[in-house]
């Protein structure tokens, strides 16, 4: 069996103008051939094809000679279908295919006035003509293709058509151009278009405004700023909008209108310092506005670290060069006011302070300042023994030694110390800072004659208010260890030889003193009674 090659058809349109508006229009349907056969398509030459024309499908399909119509086709509707049938007369195959009949009336072009505006502010006007086809013609309609010209002969000739419609600008502008309005080709009118020019809208002030009330807080020439507080005074009617740009080619262009206007981050450094603002009002021609844009410095400064004795104050005054201060507030570590002034006086405690102070321009600054202590030698003990004290200290340097704070001495060691409160003194060579700590030499009678003669009739081991509040015990045990006298006290040891109120024998006693440091005291004592 063998397929024979088909017959490939594509529909067909065909368009006419009705000049007359008469609806009484006549085709030539030999016409839609180059649309509906397309030779590459085909096995078959259009020579070898025989061609008739029917009004249904039905009709083509059977190829009925009766039914044929002839190559000229006369509608009175817009819009008519009729079919084609072509036959092979090689291999008798056919295919068949629809041509639709369309009919357009002319565009009815009107006459229109447009009002144009430099809306991009650049001293030229310009406008969008596309913006007002709906206004050039009585019907609108989809398939109407709008061209516009400077002449009326170009519009005729259909020849220097204007090539930016959407942007058209000229310097200067034409008071009138033409348009030519299409639907389908040679289906066309043109009219006049006339343009006025637009009443520029008028500001109650344009600027330059200046915005200078900003305080550079960091120091860095960086800052948000609200570009919108001068609207009021720009213009303060209704319906109004503001653009703002940093530049005045982005204002032209209508590109990069600045977006945050109310925290505007403004940089002095790099930025321009001017915004362009563009103020619109429906029915006006726009008008620009300037806004000047400074910062106010603030009074910047540094304190750097500061040293003292930690046994001791320092006063430290601000010197902030180049301003005028108006008010100062510093603040201790714990973020209590301690001044009100320049000068900060008996600072004592280590740690970060802060200054704020507000120069006459009315910007703030808050700068800290660290507090250290100096390194100091560190007494670790003191020790005493057989009347020799033993001052050990530790550090980082070489440490000198003394017990009044005046005569210094390499040795650590001190002899023949009064039994009293001692204050030992240490410090570096060659430095200020002292440290000083009290012990006391305890002077521990050995002997007490409690006879009531009024001396040395009692036990008494003074000077013991050097631990402050904390308690001193002290024992007293006869040779059998028998707890015969106790006493807790923060001031001194007082013993008269009693127990019980009854005086104890004649006999040596063992003594043992606790101190609060830890440090302990024994020995023998001797008590002479009259038995």
């Amino acid at each position: 069996m063998t397929f024979l090659s088909p017959i490939v058809l594509n529909n067909a349109v065909l368009n006419t103008c009705d000049k007359n508006f008469n609806l009484n229009e006549t085709f030539q349907l030999s016409d839609a051939v180059a649309q509906l056969f397309i030779p590459a398509q085909n096995t078959e030459p259009l020579s070898a094809m025989t061609i008739t024309y029917y009004l249904s499908a039905a009709d083509a399909a059977l190829g009925n000679p009766a039914n044929q119509i002839g190559n000229t086709m006369t509608t009175n509707v817009s819009t008519v279908t009729v079919w084609v049938r072509f036959q092979s007369n090689t291999t008798g195959c056919y295919s068949i295919a629809s041509i639709q009949l369309n009919t357009y009336f002319p565009p009815k072009a009107i006459t229109t006035t447009i009002s144009v505006c430099d809306e991009n502010l650049d001293g030229s006007y310009e406008v969008n003509l596309l913006n007002y086809t709906s206004s050039m013609v009585n019907i609108p309609n989809a398939m109407n293709a709008f061209s516009f010209y400077l002449t009326q002969q170009d519009a005729q000739n259909g020849v220097n058509a204007i090539a930016n419609p959407s942007n058209y600008s000229a310097q200067p502008f034409p008071t009138q151009m033409w348009v030519k309005i299409q639907n389908i080709l040679g289906c066309d009118d043109m009219t006049i278009i006339n343009f006025v020019f637009g009443t520029k809208l008028t500001l109650q002030n344009a600027g330059p405004f200046p915005l200078d009330n900003v305080c550079d807080a960091g120091d860095d020439g960086i800052e948000n700023v609200d570009l919108t507080q001068f609207m009021p005074q720009m213009y303060p009617g209704a319906n109004v909008t503001f653009a703002y740009y940093s530049s005045m080619a982005e204002l032209n262009a209508g590109t990069n209108a600045i977006v945050n206007t109310t925290v505007y981050l403004f940089n002095q450094n790099t930025g321009s310092s001017t915004v362009y603002v563009k103020v619109s009002v429906p029915g006006f021609c726009s008008e620009k506005a300037e806004i000047k844009l400074s910062l106010k410095k603030p009074p910047f400064f540094m304190i750097p670290e500061q040293y003292f004795c930690p046994e001791g104050s320092f006063t430290y005054t601000a010197n902030i060069q180049g301003y005028n201060i108006v008010s100062y507030v510093w603040k201790d570590p714990n973020g209590n006011t301690i001044s009100n002034a320049a000068t900060v006086k008996g600072i004592k405690v280590a740690g970060i302070y802060s200054l704020t102070i507000v120069s006459d321009n009315g910007c703030s600054y808050m700068a800290t300042m660290e507090v250290k202590h100096f390194d100091v030698p560190v007494i670790q003990n003191i020790s005493i023994t057989g009347g020799i004290c033993t001052v050990f200290a530790t550090g980082s340097k070489t440490i000198l030694y003394s017990i009044d704070g005046i005569i210094w001495q390499g040795s650590n060691l001190f002899n023949g110390l009064p039994e009293e409160i001692i204050t030992f003194y240490v410090k570096y060579e060659n430095e200020e800072c002292i440290v000083k700590h009290q012990e006391v030499v305890l002077d521990i009678n050995n002997t007490i004659t409690p006879n009531g003669d009024g001396r040395n009739d009692r036990w008494i081991v003074k000077n013991l208010q050097i631990f402050g509040g904390k308690m001193t015990n002290a024992k007293v045990f006869d040779r059998y260890q028998t707890l015969i006298f106790e006493q807790n006290t923060n001031t001194k040891v007082n013993w008269d030889g009693t127990i019980a109120g009854r005086p104890v024998p004649t006999a040596s006693y063992w003594y043992v003193i606790t101190l609060p440091n830890g440090k302990v005291f024994t020995g023998w004592l001797l008590v002479k009674n009259i038995d």
